[in-house]
């Protein structure tokens, strides 16, 4: 009996642990000012709408350039609409990602092809790079978000580190972006210290930390 308390009172002291854990990320995964303003005037958050390969969060945060944790609409129209009613309300600086914007499938195809080509040249360990669209994925039905997915990411190569991603520039790759926050193309490179890209990782810890505290909320309603 004594047993049983004891082992009762160890698994509430690590499920007020982990709740607390999950508290925390979510308290963090909260949308900053404007673009908190921005989803209650009709907008959503990209993030939410995102799948990510594990290991890989990081370097396409990156690679999505500031995107993956703001705010998506529909159309141009209504992010004009967003963004003058931002100003009135003086919610801040507000960057809006359009899912119907002008998505020219000839080029995104060169794109991917001009990668393929860096790639087999190069043939980097699968654990040092991956196309980005091969991770990065969207996680509805249609496709305006899959358009827009192709438009910030063809031709882009995700790396481990700035050797690979100078390979593989240097083989003809479009662009490649480190984890650390690299970004290399053929004729710009920035970086040289590490970006605080870190909403999708957040995002990934967030889902693995709830999985078990869902689990033990179904099995006390059991």
């Amino acid at each position: 009996m004594e047993e049983a308390r004891a082992n009762e009172a160890r698994a509430r002291e690590e499920m007020a642990r982990v709740q607390a854990i999950v508290d925390t990320l979510a308290l963090s995964l909260e949308p900053e000012d404007a673009t908190a303003w921005a989803i209650g005037h009709g907008a959503a958050l990209l993030r939410d709408h995102l799948h990510v390969e594990r290991g890989w969060e990081s370097a396409a945060e990156n690679a999505l350039a500031g995107t993956a944790a703001g705010a998506v609409v529909d159309d141009l129209d209504s992010a004009v609409d967003i963004l003058r009613g931002a100003a009135q309300a003086q919610a801040g600086r507000l960057t809006l990602s359009i899912t119907e914007g002008k998505n020219d499938d000839a080029v995104t195809a060169a794109r991917e092809a001009e990668l393929s080509t860096a790639f087999e040249t190069v043939r980097p360990d699968k654990d040092a790079a991956v196309h980005a669209l091969a991770v990065v994925r969207w996680s509805g039905t249609g496709s305006d978000l899959a358009g827009l997915l192709k438009q910030l990411l063809a031709g882009t190569a995700l790396t481990v580190d700035l050797v690979t991603a100078r390979l593989l520039v240097a083989a003809g790759a479009p662009r490649a972006v480190t984890m650390s926050g690299d970004v290399i193309t053929a004729c710009t490179a920035t970086g040289g210290e590490a970006t605080a890209a870190a909403t999708l990782a957040r995002q990934a810890a967030y889902q693995d930390a709830s999985e078990p505290v869902s689990y033990t909320h179904l099995r006390a309603h059991e």
